[in-house]
């Protein structure tokens, strides 16, 4: 790791995160703001909060060049843990990496995975105002979309999305249910997509081997440009 993070309350601004497997890696860290960084040329994921980091702010930062030796890795900004990790990073335990807040970041191109992957076990995040890049995507780890959203009761709000060649976009968005009571009661509101694509804008799937998402909303004002399918796969919510 360049910057392994395993305290609370720092402040990161302005510095350079590069030329390493994984770029910062939070363990149990919690209230930090990571700030105005640029995150490249890592071989593996930018920034992951692992192991009950939690009320984290990443904010004005620049993720690129992800993924480099591991695709499949190589997201730019990953929050918790697969629950086949439980038992390695948290005795088992639902990695609950709650309340962090991705705001105003400039995520690809060039990042392998996606641009962030929400994984099952966290709760209640905000994501605001990022711009994404999909050039670059490779679809390793079927990796196919700018975010994958399989925690619970996030907000995701105020993105613009791009798809520009190459990548393998297929959805701009897409909510899964990776562990049975995970990928649910998340609300998308007022992001702009420009997918270009064969999929949806948000694709909410709802039934997977592991359980039911259930209670998401995609609201009216979600713009999407470039969809084949259209906006989204469930009923569209009027505010």
């Amino acid at each position: 790791y360049v910057l392994h993070l395993k305290a609370s309350f720092w402040k990161l601004r302005g510095f350079t995160v590069k030329n390493a497997l994984k770029g910062i890696v939070a363990d149990g860290a919690c209230n930090n703001l990571i700030d105005g960084l640029l995150v490249t040329d890592l071989g593996e994921e930018g920034i992951h909060f692992r192991m009950f980091s939690k009320h984290n702010v990443v904010r004005n930062c620049e993720v690129s060049h992800t993924g480099k030796k591991n695709p499949g890795y190589g997201e730019a900004i990953y929050i918790g843990s697969a629950y086949s990790n439980w038992p390695k990073y948290t005795d088992g335990k639902p990695d609950q990496c709650d309340s962090n807040q991705v705001i105003n970041n400039k995520l690809g191109p060039y990042v392998a995975a996606e641009c962030i992957d929400v994984k099952e076990g966290t709760t209640g995040g905000i994501i605001s105002g990022n711009t994404f890049e999909a050039q670059g995507i490779t679809g390793a780890n079927s990796a196919d979309s700018w975010m994958d959203i399989k925690g619970n009761h996030y907000l995701i709000i105020n993105n613009t999305g791009y798809n520009t060649q190459p990548s393998v976009l297929t959805d701009g968005y897409q909510v899964n249910c990776a562990y049975e009571g995970w990928g649910s009661y998340n609300k998308f509101i007022n992001n702009t997509c420009h997918v270009n694509a064969d999929g949806y804008g948000i694709n909410v799937r709802l039934k997977s081997g592991k359980g039911e998402a259930i209670g998401n909303l995609v609201y009216a004002d979600n713009k999407v440009n470039g969809a084949a399918k259209g906006v989204t796969n469930i009923d569209i919510k009027n505010k």
